[in-house]
């Protein structure tokens, strides 16, 4: 006896199940690499232990407020907790004052001063810096005037402000702070946040 085909509807329902199942290992696989990914510092954009594989990733803008008001608690969880380590990846949300004060941080990383820049640009005033300002904000910390010139516009910043927009669209993230604690994406509201919240959260990842 002859078998039936299936009818084309049903054959159609079979493909579609299956593109979408392909379509969600593909996107799970691709979120799981950017995630990993974020973990990397090629800026020296990080503060904490070095050697740790306690890492806590956090998107920042200095232009965000929140971000400011919670940059206390994060470097108490530091305090706290010396074998973590923040990974720093920057989103300018607003445009070129975001931009240009991620470009004083991560072009003293690579002069091997991101942390003095992270804490200045976090703990300064409500006022963006001016494009007249910064050679003399890189000069107050100390970096080194014409590398600074050559660098903040070189391809090293480019691509790492490319991938951050690339992994937060992937990830399903748009704004700031956000922290990314191996698998856990933590959006705490900066006026509640507390050092234990994050402690709780990174003794449930790694362990005690």
């Amino acid at each position: 006896m002859l078998k039936r085909r299936p009818p084309f509807w049903l054959a159609l329902i079979y493909g579609a199940v299956l593109l979408v199942g392909v379509y969600m290992i593909f996107h799970a696989y691709t979120v799981h690499k950017y995630m990993m990914e974020l973990k990397n510092t090629p800026l020296n954009q990080s503060q904490g232990a070095q050697d740790t594989d306690k890492i806590m990733v956090e998107f920042v803008d200095y232009r965000c407020s929140h971000c400011r008001a919670i940059h206390p608690v994060v470097k108490e969880v530091l305090r706290r907790n010396p074998d973590v380590k923040v990974v720093y990846r920057h989103y300018p949300i607003f445009k070129d004052t975001s931009l240009r004060e991620a470009q004083i941080a991560l072009t003293a990383g690579l002069q091997g001063k991101f942390s003095e820049a992270h804490d200045y640009l976090m703990s300064r005033g409500e006022e963006p810096i001016t494009e007249e300002e910064v050679l003399g904000v890189v000069q107050r910390l100390g970096l080194d005037v014409e590398k600074f010139q050559n660098d903040r516009r070189g391809p090293e910043i480019g691509q790492y402000l490319v991938f951050n927009l690339d992994a937060m669209q992937a990830i399903g993230i748009y704004s700031t702070p956000i922290f990314i604690i191996d698998d856990v994406i933590f959006q705490p509201y900066s006026a509640d946040a507390t050092p234990e919240m994050f402690e709780e959260i990174l003794e449930e990842v790694y362990g005690s």
